[in-house]
């Protein structure tokens, strides 16, 4: 079973974002009128940012927070996985458009690219920078950065990312009572978005332990395809096509790397 140092990490980092969520979850289910910040949903993602911050104090103190922070967020020297992180996901949904586009005659408007009703006025790179900065960095510090290298020294990367995966989609839970995108969701679309979660954690896994255990190129990929997937360009089939194609690339990368996912003991 996982160490403390992993369970606390958990703990803090539900507690932080539904902290966070609370104000927004009771505005829409009982019309509470608490003070909410701008963009406060977005903040809730640093909560696994600040637990994995404290867990570190916590177990290592100051000196292992530097040496934490500089080694999950340590540039990666190779040009290509700048490229992947942000070729891939693009890729995914030009696939996905074309696609859609194929089933039902809908073409994206591309001036939608990125934004949501919760970042009115950002244009496309604002919005990029904005979903990198909080759901990718904001998580991926945490999600990647402590829990994942915690995992992988009880069970093997495939399983551990998993099991990750797991937790990582109930600690989005609040986000299906108050968020309209996934409000919007019926039973099979949940499991989809679940399954494609999963996997998702499985090609985070690959990617932070193929980087040598630095999380930067796993925040660009995930804001960049979280930014596409949940913009308003992403019409019609789009989200599904886009989450499938992480599942397809997730059971490819468990195929090709015969379960290692990168990683070396």
């Amino acid at each position: 079973m996982p160490g403390k140092k992993v369970w606390l990490y958990f703990f803090l980092a539900f507690l932080f974002t539904w902290l966070m969520w609370l104000p927004l979850l009771l505005k829409a289910r009982w019309g509470l009128t608490l003070p909410v910040l701008p963009y406060q949903h977005y903040l809730g993602s640093y909560g696994p940012l600040l637990a994995a911050v404290l867990t570190t104090l916590i177990f290592e103190e100051g000196q292992g927070i530097r040496s934490f922070l500089s080694r999950v967020l340590r540039p990666v020297q190779q040009p290509f996985w700048y490229v992947f992180a942000l070729g891939t996901p693009v890729a995914a949904f030009c696939l996905a458009a074309a696609l859609n586009w194929l089933f039902t005659g809908q073409w994206p408007e591309f001036g939608g690219l990125g934004v949501t009703p919760q970042l009115p006025g950002f244009n496309l790179l604002e919005a990029w920078l904005f979903w990198v900065v909080t759901f990718g960095i904001g998580e991926e510090t945490g999600w990647r950065g402590l829990a994942l290298p915690e995992l992988q020294k009880i069970w093997k990367p495939v399983p551990a990312s998993f099991a990750l995966g797991v937790v990582w989609g109930l600690w989005h839970l609040p986000a299906f009572f108050y968020h309209g995108q996934y409000f919007a969701m019926g039973a099979l679309q949940a499991t989809g978005w679940l399954v494609a979660v999963l996997y998702g954690a499985v090609v985070f896994g690959w990617i932070r332990n193929a980087t040598s255990g630095s999380v930067l190129i796993v925040a660009l990929w995930h804001g960049t395809f979280d930014a596409l997937i949940a913009g308003k360009a992403a019409i019609g089939n789009i989200p599904a096509i886009m989450s499938l194609s992480v599942i397809v690339f997730g059971i490819a990368l468990m195929k090709c790397t015969k379960g290692r996912l990168g990683y070396s003991d």
